[in-house]
């Protein structure tokens, strides 16, 4: 990365760069990932071009393309999925039933956003129950 800095590149360049590098391998395990988990990846703007990068390693180093087929399907059924909606809890929302700003709010907010790319969660009410009980000793009152 120091190279592109070096070399004047823009910041948001550089940043996908790094994700390309540090992520080009999770191909391998693409097909073994939870749901969620899976469809945030196929979800990320980047995917398309994780995808062409994963294709040109295939081809070549090993020639084996099951990975890149099972990626490319796997992002056209995402593509054809309705948009996802918006968040069903917000740190609004959080604050609102007692929790305390801090780190545990990233580990509610994507534990709920999980359950709801799964199909578990579908409604705001419903998350806001599921967080009260996944997480009752942790509001304050």
């Amino acid at each position: 990365m120091e190279i592109l800095q070096r070399l004047k590149m823009p910041t948001k360049f550089i940043a996908a760069v790094r994700d390309l590098v540090v992520r080009h391998m999770h191909f391998v395990d693409l097909r073994k990932w939870r749901e969620a988990k899976r469809r945030r990846f196929l979800q990320d703007p980047l995917f398309p071009v994780h995808l062409a990068l994963h294709y040109l390693d295939c081809v070549g180093s090993h020639g084996m393309l099951a990975g890149y087929e099972y990626a490319a399907a796997a992002l056209s059924a995402e593509r054809a999925r309705p948009p996802s909606p918006p968040p069903l809890i917000t740190g609004a929302d959080l604050i609102a039933l007692g929790y305390p700003p801090g780190a545990l709010f990233k580990e509610i907010l994507t534990a709920t956003q999980d359950a709801a790319l799964e199909g578990e969660l579908t409604d705001k009410e419903a998350a806001r129950a599921w967080v009260r009980a996944k997480w009752k000793n942790k509001v304050e009152f």
